[in-house]
């Protein structure tokens, strides 16, 4: 598919009758519904009262609700709608519907409209329960997971989880494997328990280790799926979708592709602005919420780590490092990330003649992401 881009209804109509011959030049056009000239309503309904393109799908684009019904837009020879801004996995999905059916059965009498504003609408009827202690990681979660269109609730540690799972109101868990009184991997033991062969509700891991046997060991625990943070759309999306249609016979954790925990961390700039902006979809209002969120946490983490050193508590080391690694992984800080990984490794290892080298190269990278991103949120 060749697309070619204008930017008016008298320009769209030259397009269209250029060479205009059979078949038609255009097989699909896509119509704002705000448009100097004429407006894509009164443009679509030219196109399709015109015989010459009897052929020519047609789709509108509006950033309003309530401009009209389904119906309506049906009668003036759309095929479909869809409510800016459009996320590529609803634009492909609008097109493959619109594409699979003839374009002449259409014009021959009114379709029922494929829109996708029903899909997110019954996606809005997903209950998701996010259980992560990290306030940033937290913020980035919902974040995403309500541009999806699902509803949101969140707890911090795993008797929660369980408290809020017995309440039955969610059709999905997004489950920390770490967390504080009780991780996620006995959190899942406990659901799993407790169901009794009744109906058992998708549980997939969030986990900050993508290392080999990760999978069997969410599996073990009776998980799933799980994902790696930082969190990918995409993948996010993919699982969530495939978990909750009906199983099928011999499915297995898919997880994340398995990647080396060692990141450098002199990479320069210290945080992927573009690679965060794009997380955050382009919500800069959003992105400044979560800059700020990640500074204050980051120095309490470095305040904890300097404390637990103080009174020789590795175990607190470790998991104040675990910490920061998954919210800086969240804000696409890699080498913060990695840093925190290389002290928290050092911590759970008892390697004590690392440990001040590895708090300092921490310290280093941190104040280097967080000077960056005060500028670039500035």
């Amino acid at each position: 598919m060749n697309p070619t881009c204008v930017d008016s209804a008298d320009a769209a109509m030259r397009a269209l009758h250029a060479n205009v011959t059979a078949p038609p030049p255009f097989d699909l056009a896509m119509l704002d519904a705000m448009m100097p000239g004429c407006d894509g309503f009164e443009l679509g309904r030219r196109i399709a009262s015109d015989e010459r393109f009897k052929t020519t799908r047609l789709v509108l684009l509006t950033s309003a609700r309530g401009t009209g019904q389904p119906t309506d837009f049906a009668a003036l020879g759309f095929a479909a709608y869809l409510l800016k801004p459009v996320s590529q996995r609803d634009l492909r999905e609008c097109l493959a519907r619109v594409m699979a059916v003839d374009a002449a059965q259409r014009h021959e009498r009114t379709q029922p409209i494929a829109v996708v504003e029903q899909i997110r609408d019954t996606l809005k009827r997903r209950r998701v329960l996010l259980a992560e202690d990290n306030l940033v990681n937290q913020k980035v979660a919902r974040g995403t997971l309500e541009k999806m269109g699902h509803t949101v609730d969140i707890v911090g540690n795993g008797v929660d989880a369980v408290a809020a799972w017995a309440t039955g109101r969610y059709q999905l868990i997004l489950m920390d494997c770490q967390m504080p009184v009780m991780d996620g991997y006995q959190a899942a033991r406990e659901i799993r328990l407790r169901e009794r062969g009744a109906k058992r509700i998708p549980i997939i891991a969030l986990t900050a280790d993508a290392m080999k046997g990760a999978d069997q060991q969410c599996r073990d625990a009776g998980m799933d799926d799980y994902l790696t943070k930082p969190l990918d759309r995409a993948r996010l999306s993919e699982t969530i979708d495939r978990h909750l249609a009906p199983p099928s016979p011999g499915s297995k954790l898919a997880g994340s592709p398995d990647r080396s925990p060692e990141v450098p961390v002199d990479i320069d700039p210290p945080v992927d602005w573009e690679q965060f902006m794009t997380a955050m979809d382009g919500d800069r209002e959003f992105a400044q919420e979560l800059v700020r969120l990640f500074i204050d946490s980051g120095d309490a983490a470095l305040r904890d780590i300097s404390a637990a050193l103080g009174r020789g508590d590795l175990a607190a080391v470790g998991s104040a490092a675990h910490s920061f690694k998954g919210s800086s992984a969240s804000i696409r800080a890699e080498s913060v990330s990695a840093a925190a990984a290389n002290l928290e490794e050092a911590a759970r290892a008892g390697v004590t003649d690392q440990i001040p080298r590895l708090e300092e190269q921490l310290r280093r990278e941190a104040g280097r992401a967080m000077d960056y991103l005060r500028a670039r949120s500035a």
